[in-house]
């Protein structure tokens, strides 16, 4: 069971619900395909896979509970789709636990962490659809490092991004961002990216070390060839402790590196000269003079005249 798990499933509840989307595949039940309930569901054709896993051994469903995004969601197809309405009414083995998925769907808070509220407000207003969510991630995913001056004259932060793959729960793109500042603070940022226009922005929530929330973090990023190249560069804003904010340009440049908090840091120009990654000049650009092109950055930009 997920340790924050607040939806009001028994075990029994978990083991109905398993059995009867595995009745929704079987021939003469729905006849529904993995790839159909997965998309239908908003979830991973994997985490499917492993909800309906049966123990070779003992021939019977493995008894761990997933997580409860997973079961929200399974919960969510099962009491709108109208196809279980149909089974229920033409099998009546299956009425009782329809209608039990239908009261625990009711149930549920309006508002969850789990849900893709923003997602589908975008949506809504024709910003972002999946498709674009997909594509974006397709591009886009994978390590880099991230370079920026320090407001400490001559140095330079190298920080860790990682872009991660498409989520069907979340469909909008997600980062981690981690950087390590001179004072070992170590600062971790949780995000999503959003195209708007011609830009990439990424949006996020600083926490130092203990989760909670800290600050923001914004990064624009032209899209030109981002996800074809291998170094980027953008104007951010970023919170660095003490109810301070930093504004000026960073570079992402592609690596194959996992996070490794040895590696990141505060570093002297001369320190990085042997970074092949490391790119001073594309950071020597005035942050004023994106004012006109980058609407978010500049608006925030002129708080420093």
């Amino acid at each position: 069971m997920s340790s924050d798990s607040n939806l009001p499933l028994l075990q029994e509840d978990v083991d109905s619900l398993r059995q009867l989307v595995d009745r929704a595949r079987a021939e003469g039940g729905l006849d529904l395909s993995r790839q159909e309930i997965s998309s239908i569901a908003g979830i991973r054709a994997t985490d499917l896979d492993n909800f309906l896993q049966i123990d070779r051994r003992t021939k019977t469903y493995r008894s761990l509970r997933p997580h409860d995004r997973v079961l929200r969601r399974l919960i969510a197809f099962v009491a709108t789709d109208a196809r279980f309405a149909s089974l229920a009414e033409r099998e009546d083995a299956w009425k009782a636990t329809v209608d039990r998925m239908i009261d625990i769907y009711r149930s549920f808070k309006r508002y969850s962490p789990d849900d893709d509220h923003f997602f589908l407000h975008l949506h809504a207003v024709k910003a972002m659809d999946e498709e674009s969510c997909k594509a974006i991630c397709r591009s886009l995913s994978g390590k880099y490092y991230g370079y920026r001056y320090s407001i400490n004259a001559g140095r330079i932060i190298k920080s860790h991004f990682e872009i991660h793959k498409y989520d069907p729960t979340r469909k909008l793109p997600n980062f981690t961002h981690r950087l390590k500042f001179r004072d070992g603070i170590q600062r971790v940022t949780t995000g999503q990216i959003l195209e708007i226009g011609g830009s990439f922005m990424f949006v996020g929530f600083v926490s130092a070390g203990n989760l909670a929330y800290d600050g923001i973090k914004c990064v624009v990023i032209r899209k030109g060839n981002f996800g074809s190249r291998e170094i980027f560069k953008g104007p951010f804003i970023s919170y660095a402790g003490n109810g301070v904010h930093e504004i000026g340009f960073i570079q992402l440049a592609r690596t194959e590196d996992k996070f490794d908090l040895s590696k990141i840091g505060e570093f002297s120009v001369e320190d990085l000269r042997s970074d092949k990654l490391f790119d001073a000049d594309a950071l020597r650009q005035n942050i004023s003079t994106q004012r006109d092109g980058e609407f978010l950055i500049g608006a925030l930009a002129l708080n420093e005249s």
